[in-house]
């Protein structure tokens, strides 16, 4: 918001579409969230005509229709549409009413796989990666990495089946019966009952392991990337489509072990992730690769860093946002 606002020109009105008081309501239908769209949707009606409009579509579940029911009133005022797509799934819903609702609006997508598929459906899409703001550069301090030579192992997301918890578990045992001397820290909340069972259970099983829970402060956060040796990403294969867990471990030189994801293979290209496809081999193999030389400790480290760097630019990132939103061609007419 600071960058539009720097622009003399330009008037904004942020609105709140956020709905769920915290990550166990996600897609969970109530009587508030109802009640919330509906004066979401009653602040949309009084907004200027032919404004610019820019939205996070949501393409699952109740805020699905929240957000096209927005869309339908953005449309019936003449505004200039654009929607940002940060899931899969909207390829699901496309029918008549909502192609014609997505006809004269602008998609941003942020991989190229959510464009190929939008474009099977015959609607066209800008695409635009993720980005995060520079932590150290706001600090105005550099990362200082561990040095320390045990393996630490961060796992950092919320827990359930698609997230991974039953490759962690299998992760877990493979570490124990290649007597690899480790410390796994678990960061996240759990999503469902079955979860936390499975969670409590590791928890007996290993010393090794530590559930911190959900992690809110960012300075932790932080510290928590810096002291690891790897990130663990292990959610179900092309299940995420830009995991933003990915450029905050680039950001502090964190290497990463993953499934694979839409975007993985660029940056196993790049030096900075490992993919997990058979745990035992490939977790084998990534361990017995990895430099026990604090030297190439720090060098892959330096190199994640310098990735972030210079693909992951949060002001370049919104500098293309506003000119993507404001660029008035085809897609508006």
């Amino acid at each position: 918001m600071q960058y539009l606002s720097e622009k003399d020109d330009i008037r904004i009105k942020a609105i709140d579409t956020s709905q769920a008081k915290n990550f166990k309501n996600f897609g969970k239908f109530n009587i508030r969230k109802v009640s919330q769209s509906i004066t979401l949707l009653f602040k949309v009606v009084f907004l200027e005509n032919s404004c610019y409009a820019y939205l996070n579509l949501t393409p699952v579940g109740f805020a699905f229709y929240r957000d096209m029911a927005l869309i339908a009133i953005f449309r019936l005022k003449n505004c200039r549409i654009n929607v940002h797509l940060h899931a899969n799934g909207l390829e699901r819903r496309i029918n008549f009413f909502t192609r014609t609702l997505l006809r004269k609006t602008r998609i941003i997508t942020i991989n190229h796989y959510q464009q190929k598929v939008l474009l099977e459906k015959n609607l066209q899409s800008r695409v635009l990666p993720n980005a995060l703001p520079d932590y150290f550069e706001k600090e105005g301090i550099e990362p200082e990495y561990s040095k320390s030579e045990c393996l630490q192992l961060l796992f950092f997301s919320n827990l359930s089946k698609e997230k991974g918890i039953d490759r962690l578990v299998r992760i877990v045992e493979e570490m124990k019966r290649m007597g690899v001397p480790y410390e796994l820290r678990i960061c996240g909340g759990s999503l469902n009952e079955a979860t936390e069972l499975k969670l409590k259970k590791l928890l007996s099983k290993s010393k090794n392991v530590q559930y911190l829970g959900p992690i809110r402060d960012e300075r932790k956060k932080i510290a928590l990337f810096l002291e690891s040796s790897f990130l663990l990403f292990l959610s179900n294969v092309n299940y995420e489509v830009y995991p933003l867990v990915y450029i905050e471990a680039l950001m502090c030189g964190l290497p990463i072990i993953s499934t694979e994801q839409v975007i993985s293979a660029r940056l196993e290209e790049m030096g900075c992730l490992y993919t997990l496809r058979d745990i035992p081999s490939d977790l084998s193999r990534i361990l017995s690769n990895h430099s026990k030389k604090i030297e190439g400790k720090l060098a892959v480290r330096k190199r994640c860093r310098d990735t972030y760097k210079l693909n992951y630019n949060f002001v370049n990132y919104v500098e293309a946002l506003i000119d993507i939103i404001f660029d008035d061609e085809k897609e508006y007419l």
